[in-house]
């Protein structure tokens, strides 16, 4: 077992993609996905809640040279081209080359992005990228390091952002987790500054995680999270809690709401291959009348 623990994104990972991801409030969405023997195509094509229409293509092949290719297209707002080498030069070193642009505007909006990971140390892991807007503002670098130890269940870490043009920090992000069995804490603080006041804006949080052993009349794995946020200007606690469970082998139902009264569920489940549906609310308990439905039809061959 690796005892390295991680990336700076990976502490409260458990309680931040329960909370967080899956939740899309798109009125509907079509997905294609296609893998190979050393390539996969993911197209999809969305349309969002105000009327607006999107869609996109990603590619993702390996070159005989061991990097990792991908060209992510979004029609009418970005073209990302990215070449990720792992392991390639230094034992431990995974290296990326990021050119990402609006294809409206060509070069105005470029940016090129250089991001290197080390995690080859058992107890730290480093990370840092440079982007540089091509023809525009100045370049901003985010350094991030995390110590700890996989095998003993703890990180801590934080991580900084750096603009070059005011020669000092944008963002820093601190965080400590600890992890044993299937339940995890999280202590985590978070500070911005405003572009435009140069003011500083903090928040300080917590996250608990936990699964629930499945018992022998029920396999719905059941997950709780529960997320409190203090935000310093405004004197406030934002608080959240989700759960997430399996009906069926082929099912997850997931819910989260928090004390503003947003209420938000996602239904998933695996038709007939290789088909897969999926299906999101979300309301305000305090305005019912203000709903939002969702759908997504994925195809995987």
């Amino acid at each position: 077992m690796s005892k390295n623990p991680g990336q700076f994104k990976d502490i409260g990972k458990d309680s931040n993609d329960l909370l967080n991801k899956n939740f899309d409030d798109y009125d509907a969405k079509f997905e294609l996905n296609a893998v190979g023997v050393n390539s996969t195509v993911k197209a999809a094509f969305t349309k969002n809640h105000d009327g607006k229409t999107n869609g996109s293509v990603e590619y993702k092949t390996k070159h005989k040279s061991g990097a990792d290719l991908t060209a992510n297209i979004e029609f009418n707002k970005s073209l990302k081209y990215t070449v990720q080498f792992k392991d390639k030069f230094i034992k431990g070193l995974d290296s990326s080359f990021e050119v990402n642009t609006n294809p409206a505007k060509l070069f105005d909006e470029a940016k090129v992005k250089v991001t290197l990971d080390y995690a080859q140390l058992d107890a730290a892991t480093l990370n840092a990228n440079l982007t540089v807007p091509v023809g525009g503002p100045a370049p901003t670098s985010v350094i991030s390091a995390v110590i700890g130890s996989k095998e003993h269940g703890f990180a801590v870490g934080g991580e900084v952002e750096l603009n070059a043009s005011r020669g000092q920090f944008s963002r820093v992000e601190g965080a400590l987790g600890y992890k044993k069995g299937n339940s995890s804490v999280t202590l985590f603080s978070k500070t911005n500054r405003d572009n435009t006041s140069n003011a500083l804006s903090h928040k300080f949080g917590t996250s608990v995680y936990h699964k629930f052993a499945s018992s022998t009349s029920c396999s719905c794995n059941p997950v709780l999270a529960v997320e409190a946020i203090y935000n310093h200007k405004s004197s406030a606690v934002d608080l959240v809690a989700g759960a997430s469970g399996k009906p069926d082998v082929t099912s997850t139902l997931k819910a989260k709401v928090s004390n503003k009264g947003q209420l938000n569920v996602a239904f998933s489940k695996d038709l007939e291959k290789p088909l897969s549906l999926g299906l999101f609310a979300q309301t305000d308990l305090f305005n019912l009348s203000e709903v939002k439905l969702g759908v997504k039809l994925a195809y995987t061959q």
